[in-house]
């Protein structure tokens, strides 16, 4: 998992270079997209999933880890763990990161919506 994540690090740090010398026809593909977005859905689960798994590294457990695209609203799930969700009047286009573990139900996993926009975390979800 860490030797992932250096290189997803590492990936993304070459093209940030690339688009600091004014390469900007550079398009990112949409591996390298989903790659940062998993990223960006690790660091966010670091600060709250022990409130989910307390006692436990969730890391450690994890299975698979699934990208796909689709359409998310911002319920802020994670930094509202245990309160009543935040219904959003409007859908965000979105990378949803699933991290799956071995769990209650068949397919466990959390999922973390990572908006394709901004590249910030909106909110998630969690099997139960």
């Amino acid at each position: 998992m860490k030797t992932k994540k250096l290189i997803y690090i590492l990936l993304i740090s070459a093209v940030l270079i690339v688009l600091s010398f004014g390469f900007y026809h550079y398009r990112i593909s949409k591996q390298d997209e989903a790659n940062l977005a998993i990223i960006i859905a690790e660091e966010h689960l670091q600060k709250y999933v022990h409130n989910a798994f307390p006692n436990v590294d969730f890391f450690s457990i994890v299975e698979k880890i699934e990208v796909v695209e689709g359409e998310c609203e911002a319920n802020h799930y994670w930094k509202r763990w245990n309160k009543t969700p935040i219904e959003s009047p409007s859908k965000h286009q979105c990378w949803i990161v699933k991290f799956y573990y071995p769990g209650p139900a068949e397919d466990s996993h959390l999922a973390v919506y990572v908006d394709k926009d901004t590249n910030e975390v909106i909110g998630g979800t969690q099997t139960r």
